[in-house]
């Protein structure tokens, strides 16, 4: 349906096109009419429709200035011109201006409609041709971003060599040339509403990253992003990598309510070691496990760890393998698959369990010393081949002892990998302790204390403390306000300045942010106590 506003000065006119068409019956609807152009002018802005029809002479603004004004202000709309005058000039400017038709008066409604057809004729060609044009865009861009995909993820999987991948870059207009890089791999967890969500995340990198030329950055696969961190020099790059790391998930984790894990690779300083950064990054999801999922974590923070980079080798099919990367919430479906293979062997089966049963000790032993545990306890449940024949006679006694068992390697499994942070964290927080009176303590200053960046140290620290540093310092220093108050002798201001504030007016606010009390309310309290 298109929209038709009359102009027009003569009521006679007016009533003549508006009620001898029969609108209802065609594809039009007229939407409005003026008796002069300076009056349509508010109109048609209001009601925006496709085709005007106007009188060429009109008092206060005629139709060719009319037109003019439409033509520069909404230059989609169409314009037929009605004149009583067959005068050359008045065609000639007319054209000029870009009217599409010109009828002579005296017209009937046969004449109006066919301008009308032949103006929406050109209406829907031209939006044709802009849809055709839109789609040549998207499927020209289609065409982009699968060449520039594949080229990245040939050059991160190491599949084309150093030459090729600069040859390819400059062809492309993508600048990869740079002292070191860095990869970081990024696992996205959505939960519902998954095309919405991920088409939102694409949209947000994109607003990100679009004007850092140290980063370039492409989806391998629909829940995965791939990110390429360019650099002066390693150790500034690693820091880099962190704020990036952080920056990315509190803005998509936060506006999407998407779930990332973000592992990030080893600095490098050739094109032909970034296929290493990104083994080493897509590596660390293989670590992280039901304990470190949804966190940053760099492969430097694993191999620190006394596991070793062994514990990032490709993993095989065997039980062992399969128990390193296994969860909490994937025990009872693991113990089901062993389960399986006993009752598929038919006549055989105590036989069989006996054996996957030894099988899958051994395989928690080799782990659990592997990463330095204790194995005594489970070496004592199976010291015999009498406990070994019953437990794999019986299911439930088989249900019960591995999932026990898996429960038991999980744990030591995740303690062990915690084993660093905690050390970290809690020299942190000692720190924190000591000097939480200090008004220059910062997230830097425990940073250089526990010899991590700052970046990479509020990383940690927010992960494994569920808080940020502020907070828990705002915590710590709330706290100790509090133990302070419970002693009349204090001021406030002296309050303030002894935990670290030297504007008493701001302690006091912070106070009642996390207690809901001024600190003279806090203190009235504990005396009524």
């Amino acid at each position: 349906m298109y929209k038709v506003f009359v102009v027009e000065d003569e009521q006679i006119v007016r009533e003549g096109i508006r009620n001898k068409i029969d609108w209802e019956q065609t594809k039009y609807r007229l939407c409005g009419e003026a008796a002069d152009g300076e009056m349509a002018l508010s109109m048609i802005s209001e009601l925006r429709p496709d085709i005007i029809i106007t009188d060429i002479r009109m008092p206060f603004m005629g139709g060719l200035e009319l037109s003019r004004v439409v033509r520069h202000t909404m230059p989609y709309v169409r314009i037929i011109i009605l004149s009583g005058h067959d005068e050359f000039a008045y065609a000639k400017e007319a054209i000029s201006i870009g009217v599409d038709e010109y009828l002579l008066k005296p017209i009937n409604s046969s004449q109006i409609l066919s301008a009308l057809d032949k103006v929406t004729k050109v209406i829907e060609e031209e939006k044709q041709k802009q849809l055709n044009n839109r789609r040549l865009q998207i499927e020209l861009k289609s065409i982009e971003e699968f060449k520039r995909n594949r080229f990245f993820e040939e050059l991160v999987l190491g599949e084309i060599g150093t030459s090729e991948a600069i040859e390819i870059a400059c062809s492309e207009g993508i600048d990869i040339i740079a002292h070191s890089y860095i990869m970081l791999d990024v696992e996205i967890d959505i939960s519902d509403q998954f095309s919405k969500k991920i088409c939102s995340a694409q949209n947000y990198v994109e607003k990100l990253f679009k004007d850092r030329q140290d980063i370039i950055w492409f989806f391998r696969g629909y829940d995965r992003l791939v990110i390429l961190i360019k650099g002066d020099n390693s150790s500034d790059l690693t820091e880099t990598s962190y704020g990036i790391a952080q920056t990315l998930k509190y803005e998509l984790e936060r506006n999407i309510d998407i779930h990332l894990s973000i592992g990030i690779g080893s600095p490098v300083e050739r094109i032909g070691e970034i296929a290493k950064s990104y083994s080493d990054a897509h590596n660390v999801h293989k670590y992280m496990g039901q304990l470190h999922h949804g966190q940053i974590i760099s492969i430097g923070d694993i191999e620190d760890k006394e596991i070793g980079y062994s514990f990032l080798k490709e993993a095989d099919n065997s039980i062992r393998e399969s128990i390193r990367y296994l969860r909490s919430k994937d025990v009872d479906s693991f113990v089901e698959k062993l389960e399986r293979k006993i009752i598929s062997t038919d006549g055989q089966n105590t036989f069989i369990g006996c054996y996957i049963l030894m099988d899958f000790v051994m395989s928690c032993v080799r782990l659990i010393t592997e990463i330095g545990g204790d194995c005594t306890s489970i070496l004592e449940q199976v010291d015999s081949l009498k406990n070994i024949f019953e437990i794999a006679s019986s299911q439930e006694q088989f249900e019960n002892f591995t999932k026990a068992i898996l429960k038991k390697v999980i744990g030591i499994r995740d303690d062990s990998q915690n084993l660093k942070y905690g050390t970290v964290i809690n020299k942190a927080r000692r720190f924190i302790e000591d000097n939480y009176g200090d008004s220059s303590i910062s997230l830097i200053t425990v940073a250089n204390e526990v010899n991590l960046s700052p970046n990479h140290f509020s990383t940690v620290f927010s992960q494994e403390m569920g808080e940020t540093f502020i907070e828990y310092l705002t915590k710590v220093r709330i706290e100790k306000a509090k133990e302070y108050l419970s002693d009349p002798s204090y001021k406030s201001p002296e309050i303030a300045y002894a935990v670290g504030y030297n504007e008493s007016h701001y302690f006091n606010y912070l106070f009642k942010k996390h207690t809901g009390l001024t600190p003279r309310e806090y203190r009235n309290q504990i005396k009524k106590e």
